[in-house]
C-alpha cells in the first residue's frame, strides 16, 4: 500500500492543517511522466478566496473595500506586474525573482509568490528577511506572516519579524530540503 504525501508545509501529518493545499496530494513514488502531469496553475487563480475569505479595509475612514484576489498586498502585486504576460505560474515567477534587481518588483513578485504556499518561495521569503533592501525585508516577513508561519496579528512589525526570524531558524533546513526535492522533480 502506498501512503500519501502530506502537506509540504505539515508533514510528516497534515491534521489540522491550514494551509488547504492538500487537493494536489500524490501517491509517494517517483513524478509521473510528464505528460500526465497537471499543468501549472496561473498565480492569481491559486490567489482566489471566497467573499467572506477576503480582506477589507476602509478608504479613507468612508466605504469598505474588498479585495479582489483575498490580499491587497497580491492585488497591488497583480496590478504592478500587469506588464508581465500571462500567465503566471510559479516556475516563471521564480525566474523572475532570481533575475530581478529591483526592490520594488522583488517586493510584488514575493507578494505573488507567496499564495503558492510553496517551499521554494518559503526559501526566498527566509533569505528575504536579511535582504539589503528594507522593502524586500518587510515583504518578506509580512508574506511569511501571511502564507507560511502563521504569525499572531499584534506586536507590530518588530515583533513580526522576531517570530519569523525563529520560524525561520526552525524550519529553515526542511524547506531547503522540500524546495531541492521540487526543484528535482522539474
Amino acid at each position: 500500500m502506498k501512503m500519501l504525501a502530506g502537506c509540504l508545509l505539515c508533514l510528516p501529518a497534515m491534521a489540522g492543517c491550514t494551509h488547504n493545499q492538500h487537493a494536489d496530494l500524490a501517491p509517494v513514488g517517483p513524478p509521473p511522466p510528464a505528460e500526465s502531469r497537471r499543468p501549472e496553475r496561473d498565480l492569481l487563480d491559486v490567489a482566489q478566496r471566497p467573499p467572506r475569505f477576503r480582506q477589507r479595509r476602509s478608504v479613507n475612514n468612508g466605504p469598505w473595500e474588498t479585495s479582489k484576489y483575498g490580499d491587497f498586498n497580491v492585488d497591488e502585486a497583480a496590478e504592478a506586474l500587469k506588464d508581465i504576460p500571462r500567465p503566471w505560474t510559479l516556475k516563471k515567477m521564480l525566474r523572475l525573482y532570481q533575475e530581478e534587481k529591483k526592490a520594488e518588483r522583488r517586493v510584488r513578485l514575493i507578494y505573488l509568490m507567496a499564495v503558492s504556499h510553496d517551499p521554494r518561495v518559503a526559501v526566498i521569503l527566509g533569505e528575504g528577511l536579511t535582504d539589503s533592501s528594507v522593502a524586500v525585508r518587510i515583504a518578506a516577513a509580512v508574506a511569511m506572516s501571511e502564507y507560511y508561519s502563521h504569525t499572531p496579528g499584534v506586536g507590530g512589525l518588530e515583533a513580526t519579524f522576531k517570530f519569523n526570524q525563529q520560524w525561520w531558524r526552525e524550519n529553515e533546513q526542511l524547506m531547503r530540503i522540500r524546495a531541492r526535492a521540487l526543484s528535482a522533480e522539474e
